[in-house]
């Protein structure tokens, strides 16, 4: 299991996304063809934990996930927004709703750790789509 497809998998069981997305979470790229809203995963670095001893085999991660939204589905903005923040979600004392905040096993993948970094906004005027990007750090075993 590759951490892509454990934060897809994660994804997929949060309810907010799934209702905007279904199944339309892709990684590396998007298809040639595809119906918005949907989501991109895209692993930016890894870096492993090291000590005197040896590789501890934990590894930070950033990946960045863009959220697209196309002009044809009412404001572009407010809805590519809204499923960035369903992305990310709200640390509560109940846990955590999104990615930020969330520690668990997903997929046999054991995640210690995702927290927010960064987030862009972009317009792709060849395909009329607002996009939104986040990085997140993700700390886990491998």
């Amino acid at each position: 299991m590759t951490l892509a497809e454990a934060l897809r998998d994660r994804l997929l069981t949060l309810p907010p996304v799934a209702s905007l997305v279904g199944a339309r979470i892709y990684t590396l790229k998007f298809p040639q063809s595809f119906t918005p809203p949907a989501l991109r995963l895209h692993e930016i670095d890894r870096v492993s934990t090291m000590q005197l001893r040896g590789d501890q085999r934990v590894r930070r991660s950033r990946v960045q996930i863009d959220a697209v939204e196309a002009e044809a589905h009412g404001d572009p903005y407010d809805l590519a927004h809204e499923l960035a923040d369903a992305v990310r979600g709200e640390l509560t004392s109940s846990g955590a709703t999104g990615l930020v905040g969330f520690r668990g096993i997903v997929s046999g993948l054991v995640i210690e750790a995702i927290l927010g970094d960064d987030r862009r906004e972009a317009y792709d005027s060849d395909a009329h789509m607002v996009r939104v990007e986040q990085d997140f750090l993700v700390w886990f075993h491998e």
